[in-house]
């Protein structure tokens, strides 16, 4: 396993998170919501993925980025460098235990094998959905606002806007334990920051 290859599964990891973001917002056409005699503007989650497809999405990043950790340790063991500190950073790292639960149980069903790398939360994903996120730029002065026209809805500003697939993460007392998006994003950054630490940029 050489560099370009852990770069590959890095890269497929990425798409596989960027995958549950939709940036083109005529995908979202409106339609009409009337509540209790009450009026407002709502998009259709049927004009994008189906329950199935953001269900898949979502499993396939948890999958790919919990498969990192022992991709990193043969990268190791290959290249000279400390098979076990890839294992000692799932050990420190909340959000990569609770993927890495997440993945088990995926593979071998509800609940995921206690053990090693394991958060002893239980965790399980719930209220699969989908939700408008605004994020601007690091820059000062950076903005990005949605407000609906005629042809929708319209982003304005230098930042992005997005229809993002997640999942609220509860262990298995119902205790709520952060958002999908949150443990990917930020399990993604540590092994990005390890892998650019033993010299493979990602």
């Amino acid at each position: 396993m050489d560099a370009n290859d852990i770069f590959s599964r890095l890269s497929r990891v990425f798409a596989g998170i960027q995958a549950a973001s939709e940036l083109d917002l005529s995908k979202l056409p409106l339609r009409a919501l009337k509540p209790d005699g009450g009026e407002f503007c709502g998009f259709s989650r049927d004009s994008v993925l189906s329950d199935i497809e953001r269900e898949n999405c979502a499993i396939a990043a948890v999958l790919g980025l919990a498969n990192i950790r022992d991709n990193a340790c043969r990268w190791a063991k290959a290249n000279g460098h400390d098979k076990q500190t890839p294992l000692d950073l799932v050990e420190r790292s909340f959000h990569l235990k609770v993927i890495n639960d997440l993945s088990n149980a995926e593979k071998h069903s509800y609940p995921p094998q206690a053990g090693k790398h394991s958060s002893g939360r239980a965790p399980k994903m719930r209220f699969r959905l989908r939700g408008m996120n605004l994020s601007t730029r690091p820059e000062k002065g950076s903005w990005v606002t949605v407000s609906l026209g005629k042809a929708g809805w319209e982003a304005h500003g230098d930042g992005d806007v997005s229809l993002e697939i997640d999942a609220v993460i509860e262990d298995k007392d119902g205790i709520h334990l952060g958002s999908l998006t949150e443990f990917l994003t930020e399990g993604f950054a540590l092994w990005e920051a390890y892998f650019r630490s033993v010299g493979v940029e990602a």
